[in-house]
């Protein structure tokens, strides 16, 4: 808690702004995600109009969007890693064509992999959190920070710690307290 006394009783900040974060994702509303390097704008591909598509270009540029997606979708499109990967995507990949690339089970084309950027990892666990495809549009977030767009800042090193504390504290209500544990039943 902090010196005000006042933090304790609405949430820890970092924790308030992943769950903010969450429901931006799941309200198909870019991010700002930020990591010691990097200042990411986020958005999910699930659920993704030309209309959005266009709106999200136009608030990162001139900075362009790549397609981000998990190692395992990578894996589907023939490209071996470990870890995420960003795929370059052009002015002229429409919002279905981007989905596309995010989720048919058979893409002809070949990607062009670019570097998928620090927080591509944190960015991909939090769209999970909020039930999302695992693909996201990542772009400098430079541009769209300073603009007077009000978006949801999430530091990426917060949604591992969120993930850690949220299974922990599921974890601690399941398990049977001793006084329950020992007791018969129906008492």
């Amino acid at each position: 808690m902090s010196g005000n006394g006042k933090s304790g009783l609405f949430g820890n900040a970092e924790q308030v702004a992943v769950e903010r974060g969450v429901y931006e994702f799941r309200s198909e509303r870019p991010i700002i995600m930020t990591s010691k390097t990097e200042v990411a704008a986020v958005l999910p591909v699930d659920g993704m109009t030309e209309e959005r598509l266009g709106a999200f270009r136009t608030l990162c540029a001139p900075a362009q969007p790549r397609l981000v997606i998990s190692s395992r979708r990578a894996k589907a499109l023939g490209v071996e890693t470990a870890e995420p990967i960003g795929v370059a995507i052009g002015d002229l990949h429409t919002a279905a064509t981007i989905f596309a690339l995010a989720s048919d089970t058979q893409v002809t084309r070949r990607v062009d992999v670019v570097p998928a950027g620090e927080v591509a990892g944190p960015a991909i666990a939090l769209a999970k959190l909020a039930q999302r495809l695992p693909a996201l549009l990542i772009a400098d977030g430079r541009a769209a920070a300073a603009s007077d767009v009000s978006l949801v800042t999430v530091e990426a090193d917060a949604v591992g710690r969120f993930r850690e504390a949220s299974i922990a504290s599921r974890w601690r209500r399941r398990r049977p307290s001793r006084s329950t544990a020992t007791s018969p039943p129906g008492s």
